[in-house]
Parts: C-alpha cells; structure tokens; sequence
C-alpha cells in the first residue's frame, strides 16, 4: 500500500487545490473558508454521513475501526496507526484530534475544525521533531459538499482541477519547486466500459485514480471528513507533461453485488509499452 501516513516526517509535498465547475449544477468554488473563532457543527462528524450505504473496513490495507456513532477512531495499516478523538482539547477552538504514528512513536498530531456538515475546514499540524515548522491546512467545499480548495501551507504544488456535472474531468498541476506543469484529463468510459458506472461506494482515490497527491489528508477521506465523493467511477486517465510527453491510464473495477468496488486496477500505456501502476483492495461493513 502506498505509504501516505507517513508524509508528516518524509515532507510537504502537495497542497494548494483550487477548483473550476462546467456543470449544469452549482459546484462553483467557494472563497477558502475563514478561520471560525467559534466553529458551529449541526452534524456529527462521522464516516456514516458520507458511506450511507455501506461503511469502508479495509482500504488499501488499511483497516477502519469506529465507535457506536458511526466515527472512525483508529486506522491501522502494519506499524503505521492513525488514531482520532472527537471532542475539546486544550486547543479549545478545535474539534477533533488526529495522531499520526509510524511504530509506536507520534509522528504528528493534527487539530482539526468542521464545518456544519462536519467536514474538515481547517486544520493546524504540529510536529513533535525539533526544528519542524507547524503546518496548516485550508479546505473548502461545493455545494454538494465535494472539496473544491485545499491550501496546505507548507506545500509547493498548486492544482487547478475541473468538475463536470458531479466529476472531475480535468487536473493541471504546477510544481513551483521545479516550475514542471502536468495536465490530466480523466473519463468516466474506456474502451471496455462504454457507460459510466455509479460510484455507489463514494470511494475517491486522489492520487491513484485522479492525479491529486494529497499526503496525510488522504486516510480521513474514507474517515468522512473530507466531503463527498464523483457521481461516477474514474475509468481512464490522461496524464501529459510540459514536455510533450504522454501516459495513457486505464481503470478496472471489480464490483460486489451491491455496485461497491472492492478491487482497483490501474495500467498506463506508454512507447507503446504497457505496465500495472496500482492496486487498490477494498471491503465493507
């Protein structure tokens, strides 16, 4: 499994996401939110407000454990642990608390703030390591409650990302530490899945599937924090450098009999060359 909750001591790699809408829908941005000094939650934060038919168990190797309210309290994948607590801390303007931990050690801790609908708005991350500069995160979402910003303070890449009537359809990404652009265009068919297909399970696989790295932020997508998911599973992506160069993804999905996913499959062709980039397992409750 890719090692994302790691990224807290590797380095900041990704972060500022701004969003463009071609649909019919309102899914225009909204100005990255403000720093409540008193953050009102109607709804609970849980992972039970986003997989209303079916909560994710394992993903990617990584197992989900919840409370009796729906909310995931520990994620667990070999020596890596993410743990969450719901509630007040000492950091009284903050909500919940995340603690990122690589073999029994903290890593990082993450405050985290929600909005009404009890998704991340803004979350401040502190590093136990002498000399590590605290790091800030900003997030917004559309109205139907997709994430449409994401600013990370610490990062160095920006992305423009394009959605179409409930799915994103093009990603342009800049890398100001070494000025490369990338652009990727992603589909909802392929040649062997000629009509789109639900994305009943309301999986997102940034990285994988849709050319969006979002480091540690990742793991509390499938924890419900992170708004809701395309209207559609990604079948093919895409991806052109600055240079001209070009890489082809196409997507397999293995579906259960409810329509949930639990295997992803990613190829890329390139000279003409074909190889398995990714393989994402899943399973539900």
């Amino acid at each position: 499994m890719k090692k994302f909750f790691r990224m807290a001591s590797i380095g900041c790699l990704a972060a500022s996401i701004a969003l463009a809408s071609c649909s019919d829908d309102n899914d225009s941005p909204k100005p990255d939110p403000e720093i409540p000094e008193t953050p009102v939650v109607s709804a609970t934060p849980s992972a039970a407000n986003v997989f209303t038919a079916g909560l994710p168990a394992v993903i990617d190797g990584a197992s989900y454990t919840f409370n009796d309210k729906g909310q995931v309290t520990k994620i667990t994948d070999g020596d890596e642990v993410i743990n969450i607590e719901y509630g007040s801390f000492t950091r009284a303007e903050y909500q919940a608390k995340v603690t990122y931990m690589w073999e029994g050690e903290i890593e990082s801790e993450m405050y985290l703030q929600f909005n009404e609908k009890g998704f991340i708005t803004y979350a401040l991350q502190v590093y136990p390591e002498e000399g590590m500069e605290d790091d800030t995160w900003t997030i917004g979402y559309d109205s139907d409650d997709r994430m449409v910003s994401m600013k990370r303070s610490e990062g160095t890449e920006d992305y423009i990302i394009t959605y179409v009537d409930g799915d994103i359809t093009n990603v342009k990404r800049y890398d100001s530490d070494d000025n490369d652009r990338y652009e990727y265009s992603i589909s909802y068919t392929s040649d062997t899945q000629t009509t789109p297909v639900a994305n009943k399970g309301n999986v997102m696989l940034f990285d994988e599937s849709l050319g969006i790295d979002i480091d540690e932020m990742a793991p509390l997508y499938y924890a419900g924090l992170l708004g809701n998911g395309t209207r559609h599973l990604p079948m093919m992506m895409t991806e052109v450098e600055e240079e001209g160069s070009s890489y082809i993804y196409t997507y397999f999905w293995t579906l259960n009999a409810s329509g949930f996913p639990t295997k992803f499959v990613s190829k890329y062709t390139s000279d003409d060359y074909t190889y398995e980039s990714d393989v994402v397992e899943f399973s539900w409750k």
